[in-house]
């Protein structure tokens, strides 16, 4: 992801207002999943005291969309860019 999308998230968030985006999380096995998440400030006496995430699923059709997005937005952040190959696995011999 790019590192604007977290500090966007971050920015809005200790603001107290709610966040909504597409997130690649890291499983712990190395690979990734994305969701689409809403991200808000849980508040108690007026102090934060940590966040809590709403989550779905995201379609094929989308993670592609959304990672074509991000690699064009880390490419103007890094100038750097992966390529993504998304095989059918039905139609492999």
């Amino acid at each position: 992801m790019p590192k604007f999308a977290f500090e966007d998230m971050w920015q809005i968030i200790k603001s107290g207002k709610t966040w909504e985006g597409y997130v690649k999380n890291l499983r712990k096995d190395r690979g990734y999943y994305w969701v689409y998440a809403q991200v808000s400030t849980v508040m108690k006496d007026g102090k934060p005291i940590g966040y809590k995430s709403i989550r779905e699923p995201v379609s094929k059709e989308k993670k592609m969309e959304i990672q074509n997005l991000y690699d064009e937005l880390r490419l103007k952040e890094e100038n750097q860019v992966r390529v993504v190959l998304y095989i059918d696995s039905t139609k492999i011999d």
